[in-house]
């Protein structure tokens, strides 16, 4: 009976060359999340990380890879799969509990020999990307998407020697192979049947060869892939409250420099919106002979359309009231003229008072709506 060698030792989230003249071959350990970071809060490998370390190695020299990943960004899988592709030595991969996603593009290196211990796994599917903006961007985003996974379909295809419909097959239907599938479609080159990976479902993830897990990337996944199925410890049944971590601008701006720079061009973009459409509200309430009041509103940015239209309301009331002073004024003479009662005639006291409140009237329902009308376009 062949005594197989057990290989689900714990393992952690982390990234090393080990590049030592003494070792036969240049060590490197790939486990974690495509496009992470040895110390950042996303554990895993990036390229940035990667090539200043690749670049130490002398070209002829062999490697081996070990690599335990559930996937990640497809461009880090790229970067890192065109470095070892420049590689003249031999390479040499181990997929030491699973190559999944971006990870696949790694072990698809044509100049590398891979190798699966039995309980290994791979899995490739479609690509998705996380997109904002307006329909052309989202089209954009999308051709972009297409254009991406045809350049990883002619890998896989140069891995495996199979027809490119036959690949596209696989990844839409998000395809898992075992470590002799995996040989078969042309994945992988070689099992090795002396050792085996345990991989565990338990009730709060997953252990794929001691590697942590979230069991959202295992829903579709054989139940065969897992040799055992772990209780919850009972002190697990009430965990005690997880302990929040706060992280502050400026880590954030080390470790997601891209999500920061992005986040920011999204700010920035949309204050310039908010900009336009508060000047355009400005144009569509602007009264005649008020374009001095127009052009200061427009470039003090904190007056806001209603406050605009109390400031029309108040010059217009103060240009109505100055008519109205040199009207008055030039009727002063008529002031105490009286007209025959029999005819129906007011006094000019009468009628002027009749007027201002009249106006005052207008005045103030023209207020009310201009004050409605800038509500009612800035919202819009």
């Amino acid at each position: 009976m062949m005594n197989l060698e057990t290989t689900d030792q714990k393992q952690e989230f982390h990234w090393k060359i080990e590049n030592s003249a003494k070792l036969p071959a240049v060590k490197i350990d790939l486990y974690g999340y495509v496009g992470g970071s040895g110390d950042g809060f996303i554990k895993g490998f990036n390229s940035s990380e990667f090539v200043k370390e690749f670049r130490k190695i002398d070209s002829t020299r062999p490697i081996d890879i070990s690599i335990n990943s559930f996937g990640g960004q497809v461009y880090t899988g790229l970067s890192i799969y065109n470095l070892l592709k420049t590689h003249k030595g031999k390479i040499n991969i181990r997929v030491d509990g699973a190559a999944m996603s971006a990870a696949t593009i790694i072990t698809s290196v044509p100049n590398a020999t891979v190798t699966m211990p039995l309980g290994a796994m791979m899995m490739i599917h479609r690509m998705s990307v996380f997109a904002d903006g307006n329909a052309d961007d989202l089209r954009k985003a999308a051709d972009e998407l297409v254009h991406l996974e045809e350049n990883v379909i002619d890998i896989y295809a140069q891995k495996c020697g199979k027809d490119r419909d036959e690949i596209r097959k696989k990844i839409n239907a998000e395809s898992f192979f075992t470590a002799k599938e995996a040989v078969e479609f042309g994945l992988a080159d070689a099992v090795d049947e002396t050792s085996q990976v345990k991989n565990i479902k338990s009730p709060t993830g997953c252990f794929i060869n001691g590697l942590p897990a979230d069991s959202k990337y295992f829903e579709h996944a054989p139940a065969d892939f897992f040799t055992a199925v772990a209780q919850a410890p009972a002190d697990n049944v009430n965990p005690p409250p997880k302990k929040e971590t706060k992280m502050d601008l400026a880590q954030l701006k080390a470790e997601f420099p891209d999500l920061v720079a992005s986040l920011q061009a999204q700010a920035v973009q949309q204050g310039i919106e908010n900009e336009k459409k508060r000047i355009q509200a400005l144009e569509e309430l602007a009264l005649a002979g008020h374009s001095d009041l127009l052009e200061q509103a427009k470039a003090d940015s904190n007056i806001t359309p209603e406050m605009f239209a109390v400031q029309l309301v108040k010059a217009e009331k103060a240009k109505k009231a100055k008519i109205q002073n040199s009207i008055a004024e030039d009727a002063a003479d008529l002031k105490n003229v009286q007209v025959d009662s029999n005819l129906g005639f007011e006094t000019a006291d009468a009628k002027a008072q009749q007027a201002k409140q009249t106006q005052n009237e207008k005045d103030e329902q023209e207020r009310a709506a201009l004050v409605k009308a800038a509500a009612a376009q800035f919202n819009k």
